[in-house]
């Protein structure tokens, strides 16, 4: 049995994307991230804990941090560094679909869904076959659809 979360607040903006991944994973249970806090009885404190960690490792790859070579692939070894976490941003879907890891790099390593591509100043991102759009229709996308 094959079992997956995802997190809720981007069900309603990715209804197709969750619709793929869950058909080409062969998912069996899609569980909503929200309901396992739930199931598992996790306390307010621990859960305030935990996302105070994923928000600041979320900050930390997202950043525009360059970090010295040696120390960039010790963390990286570890940890998610912005070069590894940026290639996910590629607008070439094999590397979208890549490097979904948040704090500990090594899970994409036992997924199989680490990508070998590597960071390049001025390399596209976005989405494949999309457009660029203005601030004011990207505030707007989720309300078109």
């Amino acid at each position: 049995m094959r079992i997956a979360t995802w997190n809720i607040n981007s069900v309603r903006l990715r209804i197709q994307q969750v619709l793929r991944f869950v058909k080409e994973n062969h998912i069996d249970v899609l569980c909503l991230q929200e309901t396992l806090i739930i199931i598992f009885n996790i306390s307010l404190v621990n859960l305030l804990l935990i996302e105070a960690v994923i928000l600041i490792s979320s900050i930390f790859h997202h950043s525009n941090i360059n970090l010295p070579k040696k120390l960039e692939k010790a963390l990286s070894f570890i940890i998610v560094t912005p070069s590894i976490h940026w290639v996910h941003h590629h607008k070439r879907q094999s590397e979208t679909d890549a490097n979904y890891s948040t704090i500990f790099s090594w899970w994409d390593k036992i997924f199989d869904s680490k990508s070998n591509f590597t960071r390049k100043v001025g390399m596209p991102i976005g989405v494949q076959g999309d457009r660029e759009q203005d601030l004011l229709n990207l505030i707007l996308r989720p309300i078109k659809k």
